[in-house]
């Protein structure tokens, strides 16, 4: 695993994280259904596109050995 890839896995980490993390000024008011959706979408669309990152980055890596 290159460091490029560490690096997106990282930023992806802290994503992840950052959605989860308990909020004090909104644990309050609650979170509603639309909320929870945009959230997990939020979520799959950084997996998402930290995965296709690091299989881009596998495959630069794949054609400078050739």
């Amino acid at each position: 695993m290159s460091n490029d890839q560490i690096v997106v896995i990282g930023f992806t980490a802290l994503l992840i994280g950052a959605t989860f993390a308990p909020s004090v000024f909104l644990a309050p008011v609650g979170c509603t259904s639309d909320q929870r959706i945009l959230k997990w979408g939020g979520v799959i669309i950084g997996v998402l596109t930290a995965t296709c990152a690091v299989l881009y980055l596998e495959v630069l890596r794949l054609q400078v050995i050739r």
